[in-house]
């Protein structure tokens, strides 16, 4: 009888040992792969993130916002050009992921000529606009709504004037900073001759006279007092 129940005892003591060396040595297994897995991957992860495409500031548009040389006018590493040649603002919608990606404080945005010149209405245009602007908001990103120029070609004119008065309209009522170059570049509503090179792109003088324009609302952000990373430069007007 003493046997029997010693024999049980040990049977018992036997599984349960097994069975917590099998929890442990699971474990180990896990916690192995676990620690593997993190050091493979981290430094890939690294890699993928590179530094140097994070902007403070984003110039958003057309060939117009392209043409700028926005890092040497304003003698800084923090502003990332995303104009694009003979873009539209549907083509804007599909490049938000090119204004992410550089995880911007504030976006002055720009466009709609090439949207006029393809026979596109203001009506159309104004609503791409608004998708632009709720999708940067919804992000945190400032949004900066600025004034589709004139040209002096007479037909995209009228259309020009329509937009800008939507657009100007929907700034106010959302309490969005609106930036309005034709009140210098433009006169009786056309692009002067002596800021345009073919009637509808500008000179580096106007570009200037937008650089100011800019400056105005970075500092009603303080942004021109910002610190910035180590390596970088401040914006300077």
């Amino acid at each position: 009888m003493f046997s029997s129940k010693k024999f049980i005892l040990v049977t018992v003591k036997k599984i349960i040992t097994g069975l917590i060396l099998n929890i442990f040595m699971k474990n180990i297994v896990f916690y192995i792969s676990l620690a593997i897995l993190l050091f493979t991957t981290t430094p890939i992860i690294a890699e993928d993130f590179n530094e140097t495409d994070v902007k403070v500031v984003v110039m958003f548009g057309d060939s117009i916002t392209m043409g700028g040389k926005w890092d040497q006018l304003f003698n800084s590493d923090i502003i990332a050009n995303e104009g694009l040649k003979s873009d539209m603002t549907s083509g804007f919608l599909d490049r938000m992921d090119d204004v992410y990606r550089h995880q911007p404080e504030i976006v002055f945005i720009m466009g709609g000529i090439n949207d006029i010149a393809g026979g596109i209405s203001p009506n159309s245009i104004f609503k791409n606009f608004k998708t632009i602007i709720r999708n940067l908001r919804r992000r945190g990103i400032i949004p900066v709504i600025q004034a589709t120029l004139y040209s002096r070609k007479k037909a995209f004119n009228p259309s020009v004037e329509r937009l800008n008065s939507l657009l100007v309209a929907y700034a106010e009522k959302n309490r969005i900073d609106y930036i309005d170059l034709n009140a210098t570049l433009s006169t009786k509503k056309k692009l002067k001759r002596k800021y345009t090179f073919d009637g509808l792109h500008i000179t580096q003088k106007a570009y200037l006279i937008w650089k100011k324009e800019i400056v105005k609302v970075l500092k009603k952000y303080n942004f021109s007092d910002f610190q910035y990373a180590k390596g970088r430069n401040s914006l300077k007007s």
